[in-house]
Protein backbone atom coordinates (compact mmCIF):
# COMPACT_ATOMS: atom_id res chain seq x y z
CA UNK A 1 0.00 0.00 0.00
CA UNK A 2 2.94 2.60 0.49
CA UNK A 3 4.27 1.79 -2.31
CA UNK A 4 1.21 2.45 -4.59
CA UNK A 5 0.49 5.69 -2.31
CA UNK A 6 4.12 6.54 -3.51
CA UNK A 7 3.82 5.62 -6.85
CA UNK A 8 0.64 8.37 -6.93
CA UNK A 9 2.77 11.17 -5.59
CA UNK A 10 5.51 11.43 -8.04
CA UNK A 11 3.71 12.13 -11.05
CA UNK A 12 1.51 14.57 -8.69
CA UNK A 13 5.05 16.60 -7.80
CA UNK A 14 6.58 15.97 -11.20
CA UNK A 15 2.86 17.93 -12.38
CA UNK A 16 3.40 20.38 -9.86
CA UNK A 17 7.25 21.31 -10.92
CA UNK A 18 5.66 21.00 -14.60
CA UNK A 19 3.38 23.90 -13.95
CA UNK A 20 5.55 25.55 -11.78
CA UNK A 21 8.49 25.51 -15.17
CA UNK A 22 5.94 26.13 -17.81
CA UNK A 23 4.56 30.06 -16.20
CA UNK A 24 8.34 30.84 -15.53
CA UNK A 25 8.94 30.21 -19.22
CA UNK A 26 5.58 32.09 -19.73
CA UNK A 27 6.39 35.23 -17.68
CA UNK A 28 10.29 35.34 -18.98
CA UNK A 29 8.83 35.25 -22.95
CA UNK A 30 6.16 38.17 -22.00
CA UNK A 31 8.95 40.55 -20.41
CA UNK A 32 11.11 39.69 -23.19
CA UNK A 33 8.58 40.58 -25.50
CA UNK A 34 6.92 43.60 -23.65
CA UNK A 35 9.82 45.32 -21.88
CA UNK A 36 11.35 46.56 -24.89
CA UNK A 37 8.06 48.12 -25.40
CA UNK A 38 7.79 50.39 -22.30
CA UNK A 39 10.60 53.20 -22.94
CA UNK A 40 7.55 53.96 -26.23
CA UNK A 41 4.97 53.35 -23.58
CA UNK A 42 6.11 55.87 -20.93
CA UNK A 43 7.06 58.61 -23.40
CA UNK A 44 3.70 58.60 -24.73
CA UNK A 45 1.87 58.42 -21.49
CA UNK A 46 4.44 61.67 -20.43
CA UNK A 47 3.44 63.31 -23.36
CA UNK A 48 -0.10 62.70 -23.17
CA UNK A 49 0.00 64.24 -19.13
CA UNK A 50 2.35 66.58 -19.72
CA UNK A 51 4.41 65.29 -17.28
CA UNK A 52 8.05 66.73 -17.83
CA UNK A 53 11.12 66.56 -15.53
CA UNK A 54 12.02 70.38 -14.48
CA UNK A 55 15.11 71.04 -16.71
CA UNK A 56 13.25 69.53 -19.50
CA UNK A 57 10.44 72.48 -18.68
CA UNK A 58 12.77 75.35 -18.48
CA UNK A 59 14.32 74.19 -21.67
CA UNK A 60 10.91 73.98 -23.68
CA UNK A 61 11.39 76.39 -27.08
CA UNK A 62 8.71 78.91 -25.50
CA UNK A 63 9.70 79.01 -22.63
CA UNK A 64 10.01 82.95 -20.81
CA UNK A 65 13.90 83.63 -20.20
CA UNK A 66 12.60 85.08 -16.53
CA UNK A 67 11.33 81.35 -15.85
CA UNK A 68 13.75 80.13 -12.88
CA UNK A 69 15.90 77.26 -12.77
CA UNK A 70 17.54 75.40 -10.30
CA UNK A 71 21.27 74.59 -11.68
CA UNK A 72 21.93 70.77 -10.50
CA UNK A 73 24.97 70.23 -9.03
CA UNK A 74 26.11 67.22 -10.90
CA UNK A 75 26.61 67.92 -14.42
CA UNK A 76 23.76 67.05 -16.44
CA UNK A 77 21.96 66.94 -19.93
CA UNK A 78 18.65 68.07 -21.01
CA UNK A 79 17.25 67.17 -24.43
CA UNK A 80 13.66 68.88 -24.31
CA UNK A 81 12.28 67.31 -27.63
CA UNK A 82 12.84 63.74 -26.05
CA UNK A 83 11.67 64.93 -22.60
CA UNK A 84 15.23 63.59 -21.37
CA UNK A 85 17.12 65.20 -17.89
CA UNK A 86 19.85 62.99 -16.86
CA UNK A 87 23.02 62.83 -15.14
CA UNK A 88 26.47 63.14 -17.23
CA UNK A 89 28.92 60.47 -15.89
CA UNK A 90 32.60 59.99 -16.50
CA UNK A 91 35.21 56.78 -16.28
CA UNK A 92 35.33 53.53 -18.01
CA UNK A 93 32.57 52.36 -19.78
CA UNK A 94 32.16 49.11 -18.61
CA UNK A 95 30.96 51.06 -15.16
CA UNK A 96 29.27 54.35 -16.66
CA UNK A 97 27.37 52.97 -19.88
CA UNK A 98 25.17 51.21 -17.59
CA UNK A 99 24.27 54.35 -15.53
CA UNK A 100 23.10 56.53 -18.77
CA UNK A 101 24.98 59.19 -20.04
CA UNK A 102 28.42 58.74 -20.73
CA UNK A 103 31.27 61.73 -21.23
CA UNK A 104 34.22 60.05 -23.49
CA UNK A 105 37.23 61.02 -21.47
CA UNK A 106 39.49 62.91 -23.82
CA UNK A 107 36.97 64.92 -25.71
CA UNK A 108 36.17 68.12 -24.88
CA UNK A 109 33.22 69.96 -22.42
CA UNK A 110 31.66 73.21 -22.34
CA UNK A 111 34.46 75.26 -20.22
CA UNK A 112 37.89 73.85 -22.13
CA UNK A 113 35.77 73.57 -25.77
CA UNK A 114 36.90 70.70 -28.74
CA UNK A 115 34.19 68.41 -29.14
CA UNK A 116 32.40 67.44 -26.12
CA UNK A 117 31.12 63.37 -26.85
CA UNK A 118 28.21 61.90 -25.16
CA UNK A 119 27.81 58.04 -25.54
CA UNK A 120 24.77 56.06 -24.11
CA UNK A 121 22.69 52.75 -24.67
CA UNK A 122 19.39 52.65 -27.56
CA UNK A 123 18.29 50.06 -25.13
CA UNK A 124 19.41 47.79 -22.11
CA UNK A 125 16.84 45.35 -19.98
CA UNK A 126 18.53 46.83 -17.05
CA UNK A 127 16.77 50.15 -17.55
CA UNK A 128 20.12 51.94 -19.06
CA UNK A 129 18.60 52.58 -22.61
CA UNK A 130 19.11 56.38 -21.83
CA UNK A 131 19.03 57.18 -25.97
CA UNK A 132 16.15 55.04 -26.79
CA UNK A 133 14.02 58.25 -27.88
CA UNK A 134 17.35 59.96 -29.41
CA UNK A 135 15.55 59.67 -33.11
CA UNK A 136 13.09 62.20 -31.93
CA UNK A 137 15.93 64.78 -32.23
CA UNK A 138 15.60 67.04 -34.82
CA UNK A 139 17.68 69.83 -36.67
CA UNK A 140 17.43 73.29 -34.60
CA UNK A 141 16.23 71.41 -31.40
CA UNK A 142 17.95 72.81 -28.34
CA UNK A 143 20.00 70.87 -25.89
CA UNK A 144 21.16 71.98 -22.50
CA UNK A 145 24.21 71.25 -20.84
CA UNK A 146 24.55 72.16 -16.91
CA UNK A 147 28.43 71.91 -16.31
CA UNK A 148 29.93 72.61 -13.16
CA UNK A 149 26.81 74.55 -11.89
CA UNK A 150 27.02 76.69 -15.24
CA UNK A 151 24.08 76.21 -18.16
CA UNK A 152 25.59 75.99 -21.68
CA UNK A 153 22.92 75.95 -24.58
CA UNK A 154 23.46 74.41 -28.01
CA UNK A 155 21.89 73.96 -30.84
CA UNK A 156 21.34 70.85 -33.26
CA UNK A 157 23.09 71.42 -36.56
CA UNK A 158 23.58 67.90 -37.98
CA UNK A 159 21.62 64.93 -37.57
CA UNK A 160 23.53 61.33 -39.56
CA UNK A 161 23.87 57.70 -39.29
CA UNK A 162 27.09 56.39 -39.52
CA UNK A 163 29.10 52.72 -39.56
CA UNK A 164 29.85 51.82 -35.83
CA UNK A 165 33.65 51.86 -37.30
CA UNK A 166 33.35 55.51 -37.68
CA UNK A 167 36.12 56.78 -35.00
CA UNK A 168 35.71 60.37 -36.93
CA UNK A 169 32.83 61.41 -34.89
CA UNK A 170 35.06 61.66 -32.20
CA UNK A 171 37.53 63.58 -33.50
CA UNK A 172 38.64 66.94 -31.65
CA UNK A 173 37.55 70.60 -33.29
CA UNK A 174 38.66 73.77 -32.72
CA UNK A 175 35.45 75.19 -32.49
CA UNK A 176 33.21 74.03 -29.44
CA UNK A 177 30.62 71.71 -30.24
CA UNK A 178 28.61 68.90 -28.96
CA UNK A 179 28.64 65.28 -30.43
CA UNK A 180 25.78 63.02 -28.82
CA UNK A 181 26.19 58.98 -30.26
CA UNK A 182 24.12 55.32 -29.83
CA UNK A 183 23.28 52.24 -31.93
CA UNK A 184 20.36 52.26 -34.39
CA UNK A 185 18.45 50.91 -35.82
CA UNK A 186 16.40 50.06 -31.95
CA UNK A 187 17.46 46.91 -30.91
CA UNK A 188 20.56 46.98 -33.06
CA UNK A 189 24.39 47.60 -33.14
CA UNK A 190 24.80 48.07 -36.89
CA UNK A 191 25.60 51.55 -37.10
CA UNK A 192 25.44 54.79 -34.93
CA UNK A 193 22.83 57.77 -34.79
CA UNK A 194 24.90 60.69 -34.50
CA UNK A 195 23.31 63.89 -33.39
CA UNK A 196 25.62 66.81 -33.52
CA UNK A 197 25.32 70.47 -31.87
CA UNK A 198 26.53 73.77 -31.74
CA UNK A 199 26.69 76.35 -29.01
CA UNK A 200 24.73 79.22 -28.77
CA UNK A 201 25.95 81.97 -30.69
CA UNK A 202 27.99 79.97 -33.60
CA UNK A 203 27.16 79.91 -37.05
Amino acid sequence: MLNKKSDKAKPSRLRTVNNILSVVVVGLSLYVMIFPLLPAVTYSLDKATNNKPLLVRANLPNTSSDTKEEVPQENTLVIPSMNLQKPVFGGTPLDTLSKGVWHRPGTGNPVTGGNMVLVGHRYGYNGDGVFYHLDKVKQGDKIAIYWQGIKYTYFVRQIKVVPATNIEIEAQTVEPKLTIYTCTPLWSFKDRLVVIAVKEGQQ
